[in-house]
């Protein structure tokens, strides 16, 4: 192991794999899918694979929105990013990446915790004016991840 997240994962090939497969998951999920209504989900493994490469100790190639801005429109609750959290450490483990370079991923994801979780809708600030916060309320009996306690 190195200093070096990046390398140490694999490197570009490695981080798109997984953001593929979580986008998937993303998308799928009976919660946090409704975030994703009419996105494309290339473009958002793209931009994440970027966004993590140049956090990780690679190439610096993103040139988009910093995540708070991308998402100062989004009720991001603590348990909302605690289930993006679990979805996205089981599509690490998927793809065969070792539990401790998965915990190393997930610290480097949880740094962000702070620029996007918001204590309420009020809280949320939008770009123009009409547009209405996304404010996606849990579904009843919502089926946490089978690795998740929750």
């Amino acid at each position: 192991m190195s200093d070096n997240l990046y390398k140490d994962i694999g490197g570009e090939e490695v981080l798109n794999r997984v953001h593929r497969r979580f986008y998937e998951s993303l998308f799928e999920d009976a919660w946090l899918g409704k975030f994703f209504t009419g996105k494309n989900p290339d473009v958002l493994v793209m931009k994440q694979t970027k966004f993590m490469m140049s956090c990780m100790g690679g190439p610096d190639e993103y040139k988009w929105e910093t995540p708070a801005i991308a998402h100062m429109h989004m009720n991001i609750s603590n348990e909302l990013y605690d289930l993006r959290q679990s979805i996205l450490k089981q599509c690490i483990l998927e793809e065969g990446i070792a539990e401790e370079l998965a915990e190393r991923w997930l610290e480097v994801d949880n740094s962000f915790r702070r620029a996007l979780v918001k204590n309420s809708v009020e809280d949320c600030v939008t770009r123009v004016q009409g547009q209405i916060p996304v404010d996606v309320q849990k579904p009843a009996n919502y089926p946490w991840p089978k690795d998740n306690d929750k």
